[in-house]
């Protein structure tokens, strides 16, 4: 009697040492390798269902649950052990009827043991950072110089002035250029007799007001 309790005390499995559930709606993408698939003792055997044992890519065990959409796509996609999968909860479908649950809606996707791997082991890209462009040289304008402020005078002030002017012209052909100043002074008028040059023809030579 007690050699047949050792006997099969030394074939003895733990029970319940499966990894946890995978919490899809705390963490809801996952990205590992399949490491096995066993039936689900809860389904039916016209329609079984599989719960997939698979480790993250830090080392982390989960047990991915056997929800028929999971389930399915899963399959559809070929996973098995040594399969790479990702899997994102994206949220609730509709009811299939009275009295059903809403599914659990997934995406999936599966990749080969030598595809994964070999993005795994590639170096990670270094992206180049591009040189800042030099900003085009704005040649600076050479700074203009201020311009002379023209005064702008009364028409009656410089139909005063010319009418003066003109007088003193008839009198003098060669009018003294101190006297016409004063002649235009004295009278009030504030247009110079430079501006009467310019626009009378006239020039002032030698100390002397006569036409150009």
């Amino acid at each position: 009697m007690e050699s047949l309790k050792e006997l099969l005390k030394s074939r003895a499995k733990p029970t319940g040492g499966f990894a946890p559930f995978w919490d899809f709606k705390q963490n809801p993408e996952f990205v590992g390798r399949v490491v096995a698939v066993r039936k689900d003792p809860r389904s039916d055997e016209d329609s079984p269902r599989y719960l997939w044992d698979v480790e993250t890519l830090e080392g982390e065990k989960y047990t991915l649950p056997s929800y028929v959409v999971l389930d399915q796509a899963l399959r559809e996609q070929g996973a098995e052990p040594g399969k790479y999968v990702y899997a994102r909860f994206i949220g609730e479908g509709k009811k299939a009827g009275r009295g059903g649950r809403k599914p659990f809606l997934f995406e999936v996707a599966v990749m080969s043991q030598e595809e994964a791997e070999a993005h795994l082991k590639a170096p990670p890209k270094v992206e180049r950072r591009k040189k800042p462009e030099a900003e085009p040289k704005v040649e600076e304008k050479p700074k203009e110089e201020p311009k002379p402020k023209v005064e702008e005078y009364s028409k009656d002030d410089f139909d005063k002035g010319r009418s003066i002017l003109n007088t003193l012209l008839l009198v003098y052909p060669e009018l003294e250029e101190a006297k016409a100043r004063k002649a235009l002074e004295g009278q009030g008028v504030k247009v110079p007799l430079e501006v009467f040059c310019e626009k009378m023809g006239l020039k002032i030579e030698g100390g002397k007001v006569r036409k150009a």
